[in-house]
C-alpha cells in the first residue's frame, strides 16, 4: 500500500531509528545547543492529583483536558466519568453503572469541547454526550464494535478498529457524513476463525501469532488526520481525511522489546484457555502543535514512562521524553496553555500531573 504521491519519507527502518536515539542520547549527554539530531529530555518528578486512597478512580481507559483545565477521565472499571479541577475545585463524578441514558457498562473514549464530552461506551456499541456539568445530551448506537474502545474526535466522529475484517483496519464515522470510510490496509489476511488453542501454542513457542498484527489502535488528529497505531508492527501511520496513507514510520526503539516480553509472560500467567493478552508496544498518542507524542507501552511495574516525539508532517523522530512513575502508565493528555502533562497510572488508580514547560520548545 504506498503513499500518496505527496508523501515525504518512505517507512524508516532499524538504521536510521537506532540513529535517532544515539543522538537523542548524545543530546542528553549535553552536545550544546548547536547539536544536532532529537531531543532528550527526562522530567521533573511527577505530582500526585489522584491518589489509590481517594478511591476515585478504578481503572482510566482514557483521558482529556478542557479549556478550563479540568482533566476528564474515563474509568472503564467504575463505570463513570471524572473529572479533577487541578486547581483545587470539588472532583465530578457524571454516569453510573447501566444501560439507560447517562449510565454506562464501560466508558472507553471520551473527546471535550467547549461545551459536550463525546464518550465512547464500548460493551453498548454507543457514544454518549455530556454538557460540562454532567446532564446527560445523548445517545447514538454504533454500526461496529469498538475493538480496544476505538477513537472519538471532538465533533463526534469515530474510528472503529477491525482486525482486519472487511479487508481494512479500521472504519471511521465521520459526524458530517453517514457512509463510513475504510482505513488501512491489514498486514495479514484475517482468519475466518479464531484458533486459541493454536494460538496459545504458539505464544508458549515465543512466537506471536500472525492475527495480532492487525491489531490498530486509532487516534484523531487536526486537519481530519487520522493516525492508526499498527502495534505488532510497532508502526505509526498517518492517513488522511480521504483514508490515504500520507507517511508510516516503524519505531525500532528499546521499549519494543520490553513490550514483547511483557506479552509473552502475561500470556504465561493467564491460564485461562479463551483469553489472550494481546501485543501493545504502544500504549497511546495525541497530536500536541505540530507533533505526534507516542507514548510507549510499559511493562508492568514500570518505573519511567517513555514518549517519542515525531514530526507531524514529515514522521521524523525529533525528541524523547521519559519520566519517573510509580507503574506503568497507560494514557495522558497534554494542557498546551498551562504546559501540564497528565499520566494515568492504571495499578495505582492515580492520575499525575508533570510539567512540561522546558519540553515545549526545546
Amino acid at each position: 500500500m504506498p503513499p500518496s504521491a505527496s508523501a515525504a519519507p518512505r517507512r524508516r527502518r532499524a538504521g536510521v531509528l537506532a540513529a535517532a536515539v544515539a543522538a537523542s542520547a548524545a543530546c542528553a549527554a549535553g552536545d550544546g545547543p548547536g547539536a544536532r539530531g532529537p531531543f532528550h529530555i527526562h522530567l521533573p518528578p511527577p505530582t500526585v492529583l489522584v491518589s489509590l486512597e481517594s478511591e476515585l478512580i478504578g481503572h482510566p481507559s482514557d483521558i482529556d483536558v478542557d479549556a478550563s483545565g479540568r482533566v476528564w477521565i474515563a474509568d472503564s472499571r467504575s463505570r463513570r466519568l471524572l473529572v479533577v479541577d487541578p486547581a483545587g475545585g470539588e472532583p465530578l463524578l457524571i454516569g453510573r453503572e447501566g444501560e439507560g441514558p447517562g449510565e454506562f457498562r464501560s466508558p472507553a473514549r471520551l473527546a471535550v469541547t467547549d461545551t459536550l464530552v463525546h464518550v465512547i461506551d464500548s460493551e453498548d456499541s454507543r457514544l454518549q454526550q455530556y454538557r460540562l456539568d454532567g446532564t446527560h445530551v445523548a445517545d447514538r448506537l454504533l454500526g461496529d464494535a469498538l475493538i480496544g474502545g476505538g477513537a472519538v474526535s471532538r465533533d463526534g466522529s469515530l474510528v472503529a478498529p477491525t482486525l482486519g475484517g472487511r479487508n481494512t483496519l479500521a472504519r471511521v464515522y465521520w459526524a458530517d457524513d453517514p457512509v463510513p470510510r475504510s482505513i488501512g490496509e491489514p498486514v495479514v489476511p484475517p482468519p475466518s476463525v479464531l484458533n486459541f488453542a493454536a494460538m496459545k501454542a504458539e505464544i508458549a513457542q515465543g512466537r506471536v501469532p500472525e492475527p495480532f498484527r492487525n491489531i490498530a489502535t486509532p487516534v484523531f488528529g487536526a486537519g481530519r488526520t487520522i493516525w492508526l497505531l499498527v502495534q505488532t508492527e510497532a508502526e505509526v501511520r498517518r492517513y488522511d481525511a480521504d483514508g490515504q496513507l500520507v507517511w508510516s514510520r516503524v519505531l525500532d526503539v528499546p521499549e519494543i522489546e520490553e513490550a514483547r516480553r511483557e506479552f509473552f509472560r502475561s500470556n504465561a500467567e493467564e491460564g485461562r484457555a479463551w483469553a489472550i493478552m494481546p501485543l501493545l508496544t504502544m500504549a497511546a498518542a495525541r497530536e500536541v502543535g505540530d507533533k505526534l507524542w507516542v507514548l510507549m507501552h510499559g511493562e508492568a511495574g514500570a518505573r519511567l514512562a517513555v514518549f517519542y516525539i515525531l514530526d507531524r508532517e514529515t514522521g521524523d523522530i525529533v525528541g524523547r521524553l521519559s519520566v519517573d512513575v510509580p507503574d506503568a502508565v497507560n494514557g495522558f493528555a497534554v494542557d498546551t496553555v498551562r504546559t501540564r502533562l497528565y499520566l494515568t497510572v492504571p495499578a495505582e488508580a492515580s492520575l499525575l500531573a508533570v510539567d512540561v514547560a522546558g519540553a515545549m520548545n526545546p
